[in-house]
């Protein structure tokens, strides 16, 4: 579980704190895009929530978010927006928050099963 949290820190820092420059943007995104593919795999392998990559449709293209913490005892899940290529942020997450665990739940259950349906072919 160290592992997958040093990732979702790691990730979460490469979020550029001035969006006004494009210095190193196709770096930085094939950065992000590298830690997101293992962090999801990792968290998907170990069946946790934590590091997994919900990807929201959004405008023209998607809004990225990581699960960086769960509270079961709480039914909570925090979940942080990744400043990835276009930086959307969807109506539901916005620039992310702590939200039911059951809905996220919910939403990582079907992009697994829809993911399963291609891979399995």
């Amino acid at each position: 579980m160290n592992e997958i949290r040093k990732k979702v820190t790691q990730l979460i820092a490469l979020n550029p704190s001035d969006d006004k420059t494009f210095e190193g943007f196709e770096e930085r995104m094939a950065k992000q895009k590298i830690l997101m593919d293992e962090l999801d795999s990792l968290a998907k392998e170990k069946k946790t929530h934590i590091g997994r990559i919900i990807r929201r449709p959004f405008a023209d293209s998607y809004a990225y978010y990581v699960v960086s913490d769960v509270k079961e005892e709480r039914n909570e899940i925090q979940v942080r927006w990744i400043n990835y290529c276009d930086g959307w942020q969807d109506d539901y997450f916005g620039s992310g928050g702590h939200f039911q665990l059951d809905r996220i739940k919910s939403m990582i259950m079907t992009k697994d099963e829809i993911a399963s349906m291609y891979i399995n072919k």
